[in-house]
């Protein structure tokens, strides 16, 4: 498979003037959170529904063949598939999502949590443990501002000894990400709903891996 970098980020500009960057989001129960875990050729996109009191409500998977490599920038052209196809079998509503990667914090202004927001059509957050792109302003003891050319494009939340990257995807203002993303901080590096996501992923990954080497096992002594 021949994939276009040009193309891609040209993409990326054109689909940025769709992100609604204010507030759109008047009340929540159920917030969902999505990652992706990678073995041999296959990704493993998981979604995983919790409440506010911290229950797991549903989970949704779906395991891919990945056709486009790492390349920084566009992270999303090798996830969406994964993660949007697990987003589509969950089964109960949603109301929020939050997405393990970049969301305005990124070159174009279209991180992956921006293409899950606008295709979706539901608020989204993106929330990374690295940073992609722009610099870091203090903005107060455990906060800071990512900057770009005078503009601000997310921000950093300082929680004990490590940092969480925070963007708007869509359909929400940075102000309501920050406050939302704090809510489900529970003693992980990311917040509840992606780190289940991270675990369940990492977890079928695993077994992947393992049910190939069997395979390979059992090809040899026959």
């Amino acid at each position: 498979m021949h994939f276009s970098i040009e193309k891609a980020k040209n993409a990326q500009l054109k689909l940025a003037g769709r992100v609604i960057k204010e507030n759109e989001i008047k009340g929540f129960k159920y917030i969902v959170g999505l990652d992706v875990a990678y073995s041999n050729s296959k990704g493993v996109g998981v979604a995983v529904i919790m409440d506010r009191d911290n229950n797991v409500i549903d989970v949704g998977i779906k395991i891919l063949d990945v056709k486009v490599p790492y390349i920084p920038g566009l992270l999303a052209f090798r996830e969406f598939p994964c993660m949007y196809g697990a987003l589509k079998n969950v089964k109960k509503n949603f109301d929020i999502i939050l997405v393990n990667g970049q969301g305005l914090a990124h070159p174009r202004r279209f991180g992956i949590a921006c293409h899950i927001g606008v295709l979706s059509n539901k608020p989204t957050i993106g929330v990374a443990r690295r940073k992609l792109y722009g610099q870091e302003v203090k903005a107060d003891e455990n906060l800071y501002q990512i900057i770009d050319g005078g503009e601000v494009i997310g921000a950093v939340l300082k929680i004990d000894t490590f940092k969480i990257y925070i963007s708007i995807g869509h359909m929400i203002s940075l102000r309501e990400s920050i406050i939302i993303v704090k809510e489900f901080m529970k003693g992980h590096s990311l917040p509840e709903p992606i780190y289940n996501a991270h675990v369940i992923a990492t977890e079928k990954a695993k077994n992947i891996k393992h049910n190939f080497k069997l395979q390979q096992t059992h090809s040899y002594l026959i």
